[in-house]
């Protein structure tokens, strides 16, 4: 097959490699193992151990940190460590690639095969394209880079730890602010109604109070039209009195001089009555 996949030489041979797994399991957080047996195998295993996983998210590419060799023997005892490069997630299947030559599909971790062979893929050496493939990570060869993979997946699983934490925060914090949201606008709408209902009231406050002033006012003109018309009428019966105290005076007035004249003819009465009396008196000595 071209473009550099790589394919079976002989998938049906009864020569076949094979590869029994004594052990697929987790050795630690962050570390797979693989142990088995090879059978079949005439050249010891190529280095460069590379363990694949598939999941959900898709797959990984885990380099040994510990590899054994095969050898040349039938039976010979294999065994080799994974590290996770990136944060360990699950998976549902794995895939041995030992170098560019052989590969061996795994069943689950921690499954039971039943000391069932399984079958070791005899691979091509990949053809020459004109796009050349990513080469696989290459599994480290002394201590020191070991070390160095092994402090890198610490501080990868001490970031990974930190950036779960500051989005748990993160979402809490959210989740906090719509909940203070959710308050703060119900808080809003009461205010928002009881302002309603206040400006409503003193709207209705306010029409009441220019409803009784215009009423009021109405009274108040009303009231001054009948006392500038009981003003005009105490004028009118002011003028009125007047009138009548003159007329009463020159009344007095004349009946002063009436009295007078009175007085005057009554003297003069008594004179001419005292006159006639003597009159009288005097015809009455001649006889």
């Amino acid at each position: 097959m071209r473009n550099g996949i790589h394919r079976l030489r002989s998938g049906n041979r009864t020569d076949q490699p094979t590869f029994v797994v004594e052990r697929f399991g987790w050795g630690a957080p962050d570390r797979l193992e693989v142990a088995g047996t090879f059978s079949g195998l005439t050249i010891g295993t190529p280095g460069g151990a590379v363990l694949t996983v598939y999941g959900e998210d898709g797959s990984h590419r885990l380099p040994a940190v510990d590899a054994g060799d095969a050898g040349s023997s039938d039976g010979a005892h294999w065994a080799a460590e994974f590290a996770w490069l990136d944060a360990p997630v699950a998976f549902d299947r794995a895939r041995l690639e030992l170098g560019t030559s052989l590969a061996v599909e795994l069943p689950a971790p921690g499954t039971e095969a039943d000391g069932q062979p399984l079958a070791v893929e005899l691979l091509e050496e990949p053809e020459e394209t004109d796009a050349a493939e990513p080469a696989a990570p290459a599994a480290p060869g002394d201590p020191a880079e070991r070390l160095r993979l092994e402090t890198r997946l610490l501080e990868q699983a001490e970031q990974l730890e930190e950036a779960r934490a500051l989005a748990l925060r993160a979402e809490a914090a959210l989740q906090r602010a719509e909940a203070d949201l959710v308050l703060e606008r119900e808080a809003r709408a009461a205010d928002a109604e009881r302002f309603r209902r206040g400006l409503a009231q003193v709207r209705e406050s306010a029409e009441e109070a220019l409803a009784s002033a215009g009423d009021a006012r109405a009274r108040d003109e009303a009231e001054l039209g009948d006392l500038r018309a009981r003003i005009a009428e105490m004028e009118s019966a002011s003028g009125e009195l007047d009138a009548a105290r003159t007329e009463r005076d020159e009344a007095r007035a004349e009946l002063d001089a009436v009295r007078g004249e009175l007085e005057g003819a009554q003297g003069t009465l008594n004179a001419a009555q005292s006159d006639a009396q003597a009159l009288a008196d005097r015809l009455s000595g001649r006889r």
